[in-house]
C-alpha cells in the first residue's frame, strides 16, 4: 500500500511577512509565521509549503494600489516563478500564480502603511504518482473539509514526470463538503485542487491511497 497526506491549511495573511513599512523601494523582510527556521540562520530566509503550492496574498489597511509588489519563488516542479501585482487598498489582493516556495517579496517604492504578505485561498497538491508494480491498481482519494472550501480531485493518465502539461480529469468536482472517490484504471497520478477557501481553521486535508502490494 502507498499513501500520501496533503494539508491545505487556512489562509494566513502573515505567513510570509509580518506587517511592515519601508522608507524606500526594495525587498521586504521575510519574517512571517511560516518562514523556515534554519533558512534564517543562513541569512537567506524563505517559506516552503510541504507538498502543496498556493497563491500569495498582500494585505494592508492603507491604499497601496499605486505601487507594485513582486513575489519570487518556485512551484512544485522546482521551476522559478515570479509575479508583479498592484498593492492592496484597505483589502487583500492575491497573485494568480501559485508558489510552493517564496524566496522574496519587493516593492517598487516605499511602503507608508503596514503591509502583510501571506498565503492565499487557492492552490494544488503535489501529484501522487501511481506505482504500476502494485496490484491491484486501486486508488482511493479522500478530501476532508473542515472550513469553507470548494475542491476538486484530479487524475491524469499521463506520466507527470515527463509531461509538462498533463491532460486532467475530475473524479471529484466542485465539492464543498468532505468527499471521496475510487479510481481503478488509466490513472497515472492524482492530486487535490482547492478552488476557494475561507475561514480561520484548517481548510482541507487530502488523503490519497493506492491499495495492494
Amino acid at each position: 500500500m502507498k499513501r500520501a497526506t496533503y494539508t491545505f491549511s487556512a489562509a494566513d495573511t502573515a505567513a510570509v511577512c509580518q506587517s511592515q513599512t519601508k522608507a524606500t523601494s526594495g525587498a521586504l523582510t521575510l519574517n512571517g509565521t511560516l518562514v523556515d527556521g534554519p533558512s534564517t540562520m543562513t541569512g537567506v530566509p524563505y517559506v516552503k509549503l510541504p507538498g502543496i503550492q498556493r497563491n500569495v496574498s498582500l494585505t494592508s489597511s492603507g491604499n497601496l494600489s499605486a505601487q507594485t509588489f513582486t513575489v519570487n519563488g518556485s512551484d512544485l516542479t522546482g521551476s522559478a516563478i515570479g509575479e508583479t501585482l498592484s498593492g492592496p487598498n484597505n483589502n487583500t489582493v492575491s497573485t494568480t500564480g501559485q508558489f510552493n516556495k517564496v524566496t522574496g517579496v519587493s516593492s517598487n517604492s516605499g511602503v507608508g502603511t503596514g503591509v502583510l504578505v501571506g498565503t492565499g485561498p487557492v492552490g494544488k497538491t503535489n501529484w501522487f504518482i501511481v506505482d504500476y508494480y502494485i496490484s491491484p491498481p486501486s486508488i482511493y482519494a479522500e478530501a476532508t473539509i473542515t472550513s469553507t472550501a470548494n475542491i476538486d480531485v484530479q487524475y491524469t493518465p499521463d506520466d507527470v514526470q515527463t509531461v509538462v502539461s498533463p491532460t486532467t480529469f475530475k473524479t471529484i468536482s466542485g465539492a464543498s463538503t468532505s468527499s471521496d472517490a475510487t479510481m481503478s484504471s488509466s490513472v497515472g497520478a492524482v492530486r487535490g485542487v482547492v478552488n476557494s477557501s475561507s475561514g480561520a481553521t484548517s481548510a482541507v486535508t487530502f488523503n490519497i491511497t493506492q491499495a495492494g502490494w
